[in-house]
């Protein structure tokens, strides 16, 4: 995940005129990355997807036996 000063200095690089290649040079990133960055309007967040458990259709028979 990118920080934001990382974020935004893709951004101010391509305002610059530089090309995608030269910013993944400057900066590191892949060329996807640069991409991703420059497509996106506000940087976005990181959600995490829920995941499911095995479990879950046991989890209210454990936690009734255990009170």
């Amino acid at each position: 995940m990118l920080s934001a000063e990382v974020w935004m200095d893709i951004k101010h690089l391509h305002r610059e005129g530089q090309s995608i290649k030269a910013i993944t040079r400057l900066t590191g990133h892949s060329r996807n990355t640069v991409r991703r960055v420059l497509r996106q309007p506000t940087k976005q967040p990181f959600n995490k997807p829920a995941r499911h458990s095995l479990l879950d259709e046991f989890k209210p028979y454990v936690t009734k036996r255990y009170q």
